[in-house]
């Protein structure tokens, strides 16, 4: 005698030959924000404090499926990395292209913003695609969302127009969210690595820790640790003198410091501020 033994999750139950269609709400990127490609070491991925579970891909994306529209709340934990924590609006990711309308004639060439007739579904990221009938077609990244005017904006003019009859406007099918992990001072960085480290306590000589530490001209930042340990690593970089710029509870100080390609240099105990 065979028995059949149904598959029970919390939402549903199936048997033999039975066929489950979901559909993608939402797809993670965790990106290492030193060697910029996938993060790795064990990751710990909470969405919504633990009411839903993530699945992995093959392709090392997390993958969400059946979301109500709403506010979705990720956290990152990690041995190699700082946490992060993410809140993202799943009525604003795109699962399929997403038709837009002008609320004006359209930009012209060199615009670099155009107001639309619901700018409702669209967020910072978002990719649109502009098309007129002579054939022209431009893609720009939306760096701004005006809720109040319904005007999106892009860095760098168009190279073309497309205010004419016949143009359109598309948001394009963009399912996934990166999210840039930066390494814990503890991070196996290589031996070959451009790194500045350094140690910041306070004139106690207490650890001062989560200060934001950042080399604003480089647009580099990252902050201190539990112990007040911080990294900050370089690519591309040559041997130059750069100010390192600390920063908590509205309290600054700067530190100069001479970098050195290929080397790791300690800047010593700071005292902050």
């Amino acid at each position: 005698m065979t028995f059949v033994t149904p598959y029970v999750t919390d939402k549903s139950t199936t048997y033999n030959g039975d066929a489950i269609t979901t559909t993608l709400s939402l797809a993670i990127s965790l990106i290492d924000d030193f060697t910029k490609k996938e993060a790795a070491g064990h990751l710990k991925v909470i969405i919504n404090d633990g009411n839903i579970n993530p699945v992995k891909n093959l392709s090392g994306y997390y993958i969400l499926t059946d979301l109500a529209d709403g506010i979705c709340t990720v956290k990152i934990e990690s041995e190699l990395y700082f946490p992060e924590e993410r809140v993202i609006d799943i009525s604003k990711i795109k699962i399929s292209n997403l038709m837009l309308k002008f609320s004006t004639k359209g930009p012209t060439a060199r615009a670099t913003s155009t107001k639309l007739k619901d700018v409702s579904k669209l967020q910072q990221g978002d990719i649109v695609e502009f098309n007129n009938l002579a054939g022209d077609a431009e893609q720009k990244k939306i760096t701004d969302v005006d809720a109040n005017t319904r005007k999106i904006s892009w860095a760098g003019g168009l190279k073309y127009s497309f205010n004419t009859a016949g143009k359109t406007i598309l948001a394009l099918e963009n399912p996934v969210v990166t999210i840039p992990l930066k390494p814990l001072p503890s991070y196996p960085f290589c031996d070959y690595a451009t790194l500045i480290r350094g140690l910041l306590i306070d004139p106690g000589k207490n650890p001062v820790d989560n200060a934001k530490v950042k080399v604003a001209n480089l647009n580099l930042e990252t902050r201190s640790d539990k112990k007040g340990e911080f990294v900050l690593y370089f690519c591309d970089i040559k041997n130059e003198n750069i100010s390192i710029e600390i920063e908590k509870n509205g309290k600054n100080k700067s530190v100069n410091i001479t970098l050195e390609e290929g080397m790791m240099k300690f800047s010593g105990k700071i005292i902050f501020p």
